[in-house]
Parts: C-alpha cells; sequence; structure tokens
C-alpha cells in the first residue's frame, strides 16, 4: 500500500469515530470540520480544497440547526405553544447530558436521555401553563419524536459531511 493513502485512511478511521458521536449528543459534524483542517494544516498536502471544507461547514450548521429545532417543531406539531417548544429544547439538551451519565447503553443514553427530557419539559410546562393532562402529553410525545427524527435528521447530516470529506481526501 503507497505510504501517501495512510493519511485519508486514518483520517477517515477518526472521523468515522467523531461522527458516532453525534448518536450521543456531542458535536461530531464540527469535530470532523475541526480534524480535516487540522490535519490538512500539519501535513500540508491540501488534501481539501476551500469549498470543500466550506460544504463540510455549511452541512455542519444545517445538522445544529435541524437538531435544535426539531423538538420545538414536533411541540408545536402536536398543538403546543411557546412553553412547550422552549420546554422541548431545553428539556432535550438536559435530557441528553443526564442520560449519557445515567442511561449505560453506549451510543443510545443520550439519545433516549434527549427523547425523556423534551417529552417531560414540554408536557410539564404545557400542563403548568393551562393545558389538560391529555393535551399535554400528545404535546410531550410530539415533542420526544421531534427529537429523536432531528438527532437522526443530523446523524444523516454527518454521514453527509464524512462523505464529502472522504471523498475529497482521496480524490
Amino acid at each position: 500500500m503507497p505510504w501517501y493513502l495512510l493519511i485519508p485512511m486514518g483520517l477517515a478511521l477518526v472521523n468515522l469515530f467523531w461522527l458516532a458521536l453525534v448518536l450521543v449528543g456531542l458535536p461530531g459534524t464540527w469535530l470532523i470540520v475541526a480534524s480535516c483542517a487540522l490535519v490538512d494544516w500539519w501535513v500540508d498536502a491540501e488534501l481539501f480544497s476551500a469549498p470543500v471544507l466550506l460544504a463540510a461547514v455549511a452541512l455542519s450548521v444545517l445538522g445544529e440547526m435541524v437538531e435544535l429545532v426539531a423538538g420545538s417543531a414536533g411541540a408545536r406539531k402536536a398543538g403546543g405553544g411557546k412553553r412547550g417548544s422552549w420546554g422541548a429544547l431545553g428539556g432535550g439538551i438536559l435530557g441528553a447530558i443526564l442520560g449519557t451519565l445515567f442511561i449505560p447503553v453506549p451510543l443510545f443514553g443520550s439519545l433516549i436521555g434527549a427523547g425523556i427530557g423534551a417529552f417531560c419539559a414540554a408536557s410539564f410546562l404545557e400542563h403548568d401553563g393551562g393545558q389538560d393532562m391529555a393535551t399535554s402529553l400528545r404535546i410531550g410525545r410530539g415533542a420526544a419524536w421531534g427529537q429523536f427524527l432531528g438527532t437522526f435528521a443530523k446523524l444523516l447530516v454527518g454521514i453527509l459531511v464524512w462523505l464529502v470529506v472522504t471523498i475529497a481526501s482521496f480524490a
């Protein structure tokens, strides 16, 4: 195997690890971008053109935005208001952190925690704001599904980022 393929292969493997971190709520797409920029600078091999790195950054921003608003959008779609949307957002973030710490299932603790957090916070705040229990629970379910779908969408965007930089590094 030619020595010049070792750098792209190593980078692809490291970036695959960063991609897996998306499932636990960590900024894996940004770590992919940072790794590529660092290797490109360090090796001075010009593996990546500016348009490739800019595309990776733009996709990473898109993935973060989708994940951030998905729980809130799910709560809104289920009939929630501002309270439920903010609850889904804050509960999803707090739940992901607590899920990582207290649910000892690799990669899924954060995802489960984020869904539970979005559900609980959106339901509680909507009920506290005057909604009946059944409506509050429906809004909480919408927030949880939105959170799950947002994380899945971010993972798909992360896969796209990984593919773009991996193909570019071998080209």
